[in-house]
Parts: structure tokens; sequence; C-alpha cells
């Protein structure tokens, strides 16, 4: 049923907390919470969402009346579709014991707040006939909008709105008019979509059982930066302008992907992951796996990103520049020696190293000469 706009939203001045429910199936929830009861929604609230923060705020400041609440009536109660978060704190407030996780510290903010149990019993609200008009605002809200969700958030509730508004059309196709409802561009709503998409294989493979990773460690940005850059996506099998993008997906590069990214390993008695996500590891990653050389380096001789990356480049110019900074930084060193009052201790047999390695160039130059040479009389 569409909303009657002269109607609604209703703004209501005070509804009491005692009606007001959080909303289980809220997007912005991971999954492993969505559907549970308020108690378990409570405890999320508490780990994940900084929710101490804004019951210690509320509680010293009071509830800002132009925050209010945004709710759909269901069954005689009124569910919060948008201000779980500040809901939750209000109930705390009110009812310290609510809290099955972090109880010492809701205590101690609930001894030291101004505002609590009587002071804070009912809070404004606008609501609204349909719960439809109020994603389509958060849609544009905390995706593109002044409180923006993070990535993970956005594309959950990306792929929400598509599934809701446009079932039967493929992620390209739909990608257009989403990007109308929230303000962005298509290619970016398309690429979040199918990152989406990826992430959930991820998760179906249960992280592809990588020691501590899970939903929440995951890092959804990787996933979108990386299908920013052709040779990754290549490589995953992913095709961004396809009706069916994961259509070709190989869910054994994605697993190494995974690995690289997530999976620990040590080097030099400190604990690391091969790649980090990070800009400029994607884009030697991508550089990596857009040629044949570097990628047989980086995947099956297991050599670290910088050494693989090297193969991308041109040798003549690395050598070049290698012998050019290195010459440098001789004449830098040469014009602060009259600086010193001692050299250290190993200077001699530094200086014997530099003799040493500029022999063995000069002879690699000499012997391919020869070789040149001896090519020529044949």
């Amino acid at each position: 049923m569409a909303t009657n706009k002269t109607e609604y939203p209703k703004y209501k001045k005070g509804i009491s907390i005692k009606d007001l429910y959080l909303d289980p199936n809220n997007p912005r929830l991971p999954n492993y919470v969505q559907g549970k009861n308020e108690d378990e929604i409570i405890s999320h609230m508490l780990l994940e969402e900084s929710t101490l923060e804004l019951m210690q705020a509320i509680g010293k400041n009071g509830f800002f009346q132009g925050e209010q609440l945004l709710v759909i009536e269901k069954n005689g109660k009124y569910v919060v579709v948008e201000g779980n978060r500040r809901l939750t704190s209000v109930k705390l407030l009110n009812n310290p014991k609510l809290a099955k996780v972090q109880n010492s510290l809701v205590q101690k903010i609930w001894e030291d707040a101004i505002y609590k149990d009587d002071n804070i019993i009912e809070l404004p609200c606008m609501l609204f006939e349909n719960e439809n008009d109020i994603h389509d605002y958060l849609g544009y809200k905390h995706i593109t909008g002044i409180q923006p969700w993070n990535l993970r958030q956005k594309a959950k509730y990306l792929t929400y709105l598509k599934e809701r508004n446009f079932p039967k059309q493929s992620i390209f196709t739909a990608s257009f008019d989403l990007r109308k409802m929230i303000g962005s561009k298509q290619d970016y709503v398309n690429r979040i979509l199918v990152g989406y998409q990826v992430y959930v294989k991820i998760k179906e493979k249960a992280f592809f059982k990588i020691k501590n990773l899970n939903d929440e460690g995951f890092y959804f940005s990787y996933i979108a930066d990386s299908l920013r850059h052709t040779n990754i996506s290549k490589y995953l099998g992913v095709n961004l302008d396809s009706d069916n993008p994961l259509e070709q997906l190989e869910l054994k590069k994605l697993e190494n992907w995974t690995t690289w990214l997530y999976k620990p390993i040590e080097v030099k008695g400190r604990v690391t992951t091969r790649l980090k996500g990070k800009s400029d590891h994607l884009n030697k990653l991508n550089a990596i796996l857009g040629n044949e050389k570097a990628k047989e380096q980086f995947i099956k001789n297991d050599s670290t990103l910088e050494e693989a990356y090297t193969y991308t480049e041109d040798y003549h110019l690395i050598f070049k520049n290698s012998i050019s900074n290195s010459i440098s930084e001789l004449k830098r060193a040469n014009s602060i020696t009259d600086n010193l009052e001692s050299f250290y201790e190993n200077l001699e047999e530094d200086l014997k190293n530099v003799i040493r390695l500029a022999r063995l160039i000069n002879s690699a130059k000499q012997e391919l000469t020869k070789n040149e040479f001896e090519g020529d009389e044949l």
C-alpha cells in the first residue's frame, strides 16, 4: 500500500519506551543477530555498536528531541526501524540490569548519569505507515548522506533494496535505478552489489577456515577495492558488466585471494599477512596478476609481493635506477666526511663490499659483451 504523504509520517512527541521495540530485522545487524530476541540485540549493541559512549552522552545531556526515532506500528507495538542504538541506550539508563554483557560498565554509567530512570520515559518518534518509506530514506542518509554506515552495512542494505525493488533484474541493470534512489554512481552501486555476492560466497565457505576470521573481522572494503582492478577481477572470474557477474567465479582463486589477505604468517618474528588491503598493495597485486612471470613467482613460488612485483617492471630501468641511486648515496656520504669526528668500525669492510659488487657488475657486463661478439662471429 502506498503511503499517504498528507498523513504520514506523523510526529509523536512521546511514546513510552515500554512500547518501543528494537527491530530484530534491522539490515544493519549482522546475520548471527538477525531475528534474535531483544536481549541478544542489546548484547550486540553493547559489544559492537559503541552504545556505551552514546549511553554516557545521553545520561549526561539528556535525549535530544530533534533526533526522533523512525517507527512503524506492528500488532499494537512500535518497532524502531531507525534509532535502535539510541533506544538501547535509553532502555539501559532506565534498567541497567538489561545488560547481559559489559555489566559493570553499564552500571557505572548508570550511577554517574543525570538523566535516567523517570527522567527519560518517553521518546520523540516519527510514525510511518509503510516501512519501505523509511528504508528509502535510510538508503540515502546512510549510504551517501550525512551518516554513512560502514561499507559492509551499505552493501547489505543495497542488496536488500535491490531484492525488494528489482528482484527480477540483474545487478547490472538494477544498479542504474538504485543509484537514483541513493544518489550515487552506477558503477559504484554495481561494484558494491557484486562485491556483496562475493562476500556471501566466502562466508558460505566458512571464510575458508582461516583461523579467527569471521563476519565481524572481515573487511568488505578489501573486496570493493579489489574489484576496481581489472586483473584482480579477471583472476577471480568476476565480470562486473555481466548479467551474471559470478558465473565464472573460481572458488580456488577466491580462496587464494582471501588467504593472501587474512591468513597469518610469521616473517622475521612478526605475525603478518602476505598482502594488505591498502591501495598500493592492491595496485601491485593487480600488476602481478597481469604478468605471467610475476604471477608465477607470487603464486607458485611464494615470493613476497615486492619480489614478485619486480617481475612486472622494466629490468633495464630498474638496473639503471639502482646504480644511479647508489652513486647518489655514495656522493652524499662523501660530502659529509669532513664533518665526522670518527668513522664507524666496519666502514672498511663495507667499502670493500661496494668495490666487490662494482667489479661483479662490471664482470657481468664484460661477459655479456664477449658473448655478443662471439655471436656476431658465428
